[in-house]
């Protein structure tokens, strides 16, 4: 596990995430005290150990109003995942290409994605 409370900025406010859960499985999931942000890491071996994935999920929770006036919990979400053979690759390699994914994934090329361009 990591060491805890995980911090995260986001819209330049820094919230502390402390461990809420903690499963047997290989998966934390750190959430600030009203459940409004998530991070969750996972892992998991593939069948015969011939790979691995590790999952780092940062989740919101907000409450939208519908036409009605009632309200509804929605959640969305931003994944990364490290799938990583049992040969070929070190883990250094790994972390590089998620540096360089991270470093790409500005805000006009997330604004292009997320309006349906590939």
């Amino acid at each position: 596990m990591l060491t805890d409370p995980q911090n995260l900025t986001i819209r330049t406010v820094s919230t502390d995430l402390p461990p809420s859960t903690v499963a047997n499985d290989g998966q934390t999931v750190y959430a600030d005290n009203d459940g409004q942000f998530a991070v969750q890491i996972s892992h998991e071996r593939k069948k015969g150990g011939k790979s691995a994935r590790h999952t780092v999920k940062l989740s919101e929770l907000k409450s939208v109003t519908q036409p009605d006036g009632s309200s509804i919990d929605r959640t969305a979400s931003v994944h990364i995942v490290f799938s990583m053979p049992s040969e070929g690759f070190t883990t250094e390699e790994l972390n590089e290409l998620g540096q360089a994914l991270v470093g790409y994934c500005n805000s006009t090329l997330t604004d292009r994605v997320l309006g349906f361009e590939s």
